[in-house]
């Protein structure tokens, strides 16, 4: 089976399952579990694990495009599977020089573990590249604490990628990334997650008690791994489930559509709409995939310093194109489909995708992306 075919049978096989339990995901607000156990049977959990190391050496394109199939169904399965994805990422990008992390990896391909990341903090906001709390280096282990207002999926992750600071004496920006495994480390809640939308991502916030092995320590620092993995694939993953929201979302509008002209006159405006949200929806997509193109490979080499700034640029602006598009996209649904749109107990219901893309926007405040892009313009190459 090659590629091409070998991905559309994965998405075949884990598409109707996903979609069969988002109402009841979002509605009761859990653990989206059946979705991820057809994700752990299919052995997608450890699709980004190189072949070497026991995973499936996906490439970076063919996991967005699952994102986008995962997002249509549901978008706290496609979040939780792309921000797994993410510390996978980190892992295969940064650590496999080492024997340790080698052992790792080949223990998530293995045993389909779950990785979830800690990177908030109270008091530093969305500001992840800063951590208060700080590693203590003991005789033969590490101890950290953290307290965290949001971590997705915490409580139900095998394992945790914690960054904090160096050291007690070193400053807020001066972090490292710890692979925290199965019984090396305690979650007490702190905090629920009763939101809007990505009810499923079941993001509560966790002090998190940490003591393992020194060898968990990533020996690269948390920011060269922020700037050169961890910033794009976040941003290219997030958008590509926010493709699918719109997508299904599109689908359903489509769909009324065709069924509101049966025995009637067409529906010009609606027409219309259509039309410029297909278009709107092709910008994004178009998008994204450029950008996959400039990062396709996951050991692609770095860009370099000079060119970083621009990339930086670029991602943080694809990132607020897409999450504005998303909501843009899916609010035109609604207006095509009308009241049936509106309502929980339809076929044609767009509630739960509307409440899902306000989040885009969030995850990572836009404005501290614009923000961040009106810092780095004075040295941008023009």
């Amino acid at each position: 089976m090659n590629a091409p075919e070998r991905l559309q049978s994965y998405e075949r096989l884990t598409a109707a399952e996903v979609r069969e339990f988002a109402v009841d995901v979002d509605r009761s607000a859990r653990f989206p579990t059946e979705s991820i156990a057809a994700l752990r049977r299919e052995k997608l959990l450890g699709c980004l694990v190189p072949v070497e190391y026991g995973g499936l050496g996906m490439q970076l394109r063919e996991i967005a495009s699952l994102c986008e199939v995962l997002g249509a169904s549901c978008a706290s399965t496609g979040l939780i599977f792309a921000m797994h994805q993410i510390q996978i990422a980190c892992l295969a990008r940064h650590a496999l020089h080492n024997p340790y992390f080698q052992r790792v990896v080949r223990d998530i391909a293995e045993k389909q573990h779950l990785v979830a990341s800690v990177t908030s903090e109270e008091g530093i906001g969305g500001a992840i590249h800063q951590s208060s709390a700080a590693l203590d280096l003991q005789a033969d282990h590490i101890v950290v604490e953290k307290r965290c207002p949001t971590t997705s999926y915490a409580a139900q992750a095998d394992m945790l990628l914690l960054t904090c600071r160096r050291a007690d004496d070193r400053p807020a920006h001066d972090q490292v990334l710890i692979a925290l495994g199965p019984g090396t480390y305690e979650l007490t809640q702190i905090q629920d997650w009763d939101t809007l939308g990505l009810r499923g991502t079941c993001s509560s916030g966790y002090l998190v008690s940490a003591r393992a092995t020194r060898e968990a320590v990533l020996d690269e620092p948390f920011a060269e791994i922020l700037t050169h993995t961890m910033h794009p694939i976040s941003h290219l993953l997030w958008c590509s489930v926010w493709i699918g929201i719109a997508q299904d979302a599109l689908r359903i509008a489509k769909s009324a559509l065709v069924e509101s002209k049966r025995g009637s006159q067409t529906i010009m405006r609606a027409d219309f709409r259509l039309s410029d949200a297909l278009l709107e929806f092709s910008a994004m997509q178009n998008s994204v995939r450029h950008m996959l193109d400039d990062f396709s490979e996951i050991h692609s080499p770095r860009v370099s310093r000079a060119g970083q700034p621009n990339r930086t640029v670029a991602l943080n602006n694809l990132k607020i194109q897409c999450s504005e598009s998303v909501v843009n996209i899916v609010r035109a649904a609604m207006l095509i489909v009308g009241i049936r749109g509106y309502r929980n107990d339809s076929p044609y219901s767009l509630g739960r995708h509307l409440r899902d893309s306000m989040g885009a926007s969030l995850m990572v405040n836009n404005d501290r992306l614009s923000a961040n892009n009106a810092a780095i313009l004075p040295i941008l190459t023009l």
